[in-house]
């Protein structure tokens, strides 16, 4: 079955999602985190979910990466040359 795809227009087609719980002792750079994503191999785009606090005082922030196909390394390709 493929992976299913976006509805909307500005997201891009995709292999996988990658779901991000992550816990900052301070408040957390949202931005630049979604921004150096973007630097990743198969990236695709990625979007900001929750930022809720604990009773620890640490922020809890939830990111969602979504992956394309140049994820694949084609390191399981098959190399033999056909001829």
């Amino acid at each position: 079955m493929p992976y299913t795809q976006p509805t909307v227009p500005l997201q891009a087609s995709r292999v996988a999602t990658v779901n991000l719980n992550v816990t900052s002792p301070g408040l957390p750079p949202v931005a630049d985190w979604l921004e150096s994503f973007s630097e990743l191999p198969g990236y695709a785009d990625s979007a900001p979910g929750t930022i809720s606090r604990a009773e620890t005082g640490a922020y809890i922030v939830t990111l969602t990466l979504h992956i394309n196909e140049e994820a694949y390394l084609g390191r399981f390709a098959d190399t033999t040359e056909v001829g």
